[in-house]
């Protein structure tokens, strides 16, 4: 079961919470989203994010990464919760 909690405040745009305790979060594993987006790091120290067959690099508070719906891509844990706002596009 996930661990993530999710609001919503619109339609596109909404916030995730990935718990450094989750386990089983389908970010973690290498995957696509249904969308193009994008992704703003509100809170979270040491976490990563990769693009397949590019290094890792580290996203922090304030980073914000366009993600294209048909490239792989992962979260690496860090040390800390991570929350995210996600805008649609």
């Amino acid at each position: 079961m996930s661990e993530n909690t999710n609001t919503q405040s619109d339609k596109k745009v909404f916030e995730a919470k990935i718990p450094l305790t989750s386990i089983d979060h389908p970010e973690l594993d290498w995957h696509t989203d249904t969308k193009n987006r994008f992704m703003q790091v509100l809170e979270g120290v040491g976490w990563k994010f990769q693009f397949k067959d590019e290094p890792a690099r580290e996203v922090g508070p304030g980073t914000t990464m366009h993600i294209n719906k048909t490239c792989i891509h992962r979260l690496i844990k860090g040390s800390t919760d991570l929350k995210v706002r996600i805008v649609e596009l």
